[in-house]
């Protein structure tokens, strides 16, 4: 018989932003959203239309970044061409005990939106960037989970590659 145990993933218990150099952080416990990845459809036309996802044509990606107030890095993360998301998760293995797993997010972007400030008084602010992506790389436990490189050509999912047999033919 199978073992159906998995280990339970948790919260997320902090993340930070880093941008370009890697080497300082520009936000600490920001809220991050990492870009859904949509591929493109084709359509065929068998006893009607199916619509038929191309995992080699990916869509759009977009990616947020908040954090509170403002403050010197502001206009670091304004100018950001690549982000490092660092975060540190809760794991609740089989066997009941508790571990700390860490993730990163490689993204290579291009600012869409600069958050407008809003200044009140006694009331903190949360100031939300908005990036094109056009890389986005994503480990967990120190394993490769996805790399989307839309200039590149690259799509690999689970080290399943969906772009290899049709740059092989080109």
């Amino acid at each position: 018989m199978p073992n159906l145990a998995l280990d339970l993933s948790g919260p997320i218990q902090g993340t930070t932003a880093y941008a370009d150099d890697g080497k300082d952080p520009c936000a600490r416990d920001c809220t991050v959203t990492l870009p859904e990845v949509s591929p493109l459809t084709n359509d065929l036309k068998a006893g009607g239309t199916l619509s038929v996802p191309d995992m080699s044509q990916i869509d759009s990606m977009e990616t947020t970044v908040s954090k509170m107030g403002v403050d010197a890095n502001f206009g670091v993360l304004a100018a950001a061409k690549k982000l490092e998301i660092r975060f540190a998760q809760q794991v609740v293995q089989q066997d009941g005990t508790q571990k700390t797993v860490g993730g990163k997010a490689y993204l290579r972007v291009m600012l869409k939106k600069l958050p407008g400030v809003q200044l009140e008084t006694g009331a903190a602010n949360e100031n939300e960037y908005t990036y094109e992506t056009s890389r986005y790389q994503l480990f967990v436990d120190g394993k490769e989970i996805l790399l989307i490189d839309k200039l590149l050509g690259i799509v690999r999912i689970g080290g399943k590659s969906f772009t290899d047999s049709v740059l092989s033919v080109l």
